[in-house]
């Protein structure tokens, strides 16, 4: 259950949480909020959270890295699995727009 909030308090953050939720169909806003160096499963868990559904993970793949907004860096991240390539953002100047929306939901 969620936590009560003062006067039209519950109201002003629905309200930005649809905003983030729109903006986030259609920018790279979510690679903004990542540490400086990120795998492609982790930037996708942050936008997948954010929409609240999950996106197909090759056109998403497909997706980040045609915006030329990401670039590998020379590391791997070492886990129970494979390794898995590090990603750090090329330039943090602007978001970029991309031309149509991830998946819609089911």
């Amino acid at each position: 259950m969620a936590p009560k909030l003062a006067f039209d308090h519950r109201d002003i953050l629905e309200a930005a949480v649809l905003r983030l939720r729109n903006k986030v169909e259609y920018t790279s806003l979510p690679a903004y909020l990542m540490p400086p160096e990120f795998t492609l499963p982790d930037l996708q868990r942050v936008y997948e959270t954010i929409l609240g559904r999950p996106l197909e993970k090759s056109a998403f793949r497909t997706r980040m890295l045609a915006a030329d907004l990401i670039e590998p860096v020379a590391k791997m991240r070492k886990g129970p699995n494979r390794p898995a390539q590090l990603y750090r953002l090329k330039s943090a100047e602007a978001p970029v727009y991309f031309a149509r929306t991830f998946n819609p939901p089911r």
